[in-house]
């Protein structure tokens, strides 16, 4: 059986946990672990901490989940997946 996922889209970055993972505030406000996958980071740099990101969530773990793209606070448009 292959894993199922959703998109979850304008979830705000709260703080770094490291270089590639941030805590992140989905708008219900359930917090969860984001990471940036190494193909996104070389690609297009690391998100800061107050950017908005797009996540792919796994239906069967909701504390983690993988950043597919984001936009800079206070930017109109910015990386895009």
């Amino acid at each position: 059986m292959s894993a199922q996922y959703i998109t979850c889209p304008s979830v705000r970055l709260h703080e770094a946990l490291s270089d590639r993972a941030f805590r992140a505030v989905l708008p219900n406000g359930h917090e969860l672990v984001a990471f940036v996958r190494p193909r996104m980071m070389a690609r297009l740099g690391l998100p800061s901490p107050g950017d908005v990101v797009d996540l792919e969530i796994s239906v069967s773990d909701f504390s983690q989940g993988q950043i597919m793209a984001w936009r800079a606070a206070g930017a109109g448009e910015g990386a895009a997946g």
